[in-house]
């Protein structure tokens, strides 16, 4: 059993609790929660219905006839980093033939793209964003718009993400066959979550035949909850003269 609050304002907050078995249960109207189980050891999970806070989760292990207090503080989510490519590289580096382009960009002026018409064969070509401070965050999530013009089965566009600066990469999706639209994309990164040296990086990979348009990526953002959401308490000082008798 526990309570359930938000971290900015300390009120209760409505949520389920779910678990990695069939057990689950909700906060009632002052964000409390029972749930009885079987003994064992639980991953627990709470989950706002407010879509604007994160998740929170704690492991615990009870007993017969125990009482365990498991309380949740969820932080509300927010825009971590972003980049419209409206002030340059800010760096990015962008292996040839990436560059901003200004053909085409979903918003004015600006995209990167991995070509100027058509894609070359044989690649293996990537834009990497700079180092992104995620340690105080969790549920990150990456969304972006993108053009993926492709020979389908062959040429890919390949999203990946790094936790350590570059060391290992993880993939988070890819696609591929021909297209002339823009597209937001929304992806669960949680490979990132609580990472102090993030990247993410926009892979492009081709064959030795057919070609297409390419990649084209615009108006990246970066969004998780923890502590860097919520604002610092202002604090204002009223100063009293005092006269010595």
């Amino acid at each position: 059993e526990g309570t359930v609050i938000a971290a900015d304002t300390g009120l209760p907050i409505t949520a389920t609790i779910q678990s990695n078995s069939a057990f689950q249960t909700a906060t009632n109207g002052v964000g409390m929660y029972a749930m009885q189980i079987v003994s064992g050891t639980y991953e627990l999970t709470a989950v706002s219905t407010n879509p604007n806070y994160g998740t929170a989760t704690a492991t615990v292990s009870v007993a017969d006839n125990q009482t365990i207090t498991q309380d949740f503080q969820l932080y509300l989510s927010c825009e971590i980093f972003s980049d419209d490519v409206e002030g340059g590289t800010n760096g990015w580096i962008a292996q040839s033939p990436w560059a901003i382009s200004t053909v085409n960009p979903h918003s004015p002026s600006h995209s990167w793209t991995d070509s100027s018409g058509t894609y070359g064969n044989n690649l293996d070509v990537s834009l990497t964003s700079p180092v992104i401070d995620l340690s105080d965050y969790s549920d990150v999530e990456l969304d972006f718009w993108q053009i993926c013009s492709t020979e389908a089965g062959y040429d890919y566009c390949i999203l990946e993400a790094s936790a350590d600066n570059g060391a290992t990469w993880s993939g988070i999706s890819q696609w591929d066959g021909y297209s002339n639209n823009w597209v937001e994309i929304n992806l669960s990164a949680s490979v990132l979550d609580g990472a102090s040296q993030a990247k993410v990086r926009f892979r492009l990979s081709t064959d030795g035949y057919v070609t297409g348009d390419g990649w084209h990526v615009d108006d990246l953002r970066i969004s998780g909850s923890g502590v860097g959401c919520v604002a610092p308490v202002q604090y204002r000082y009223l100063y009293l003269p005092f006269v010595v008798r």
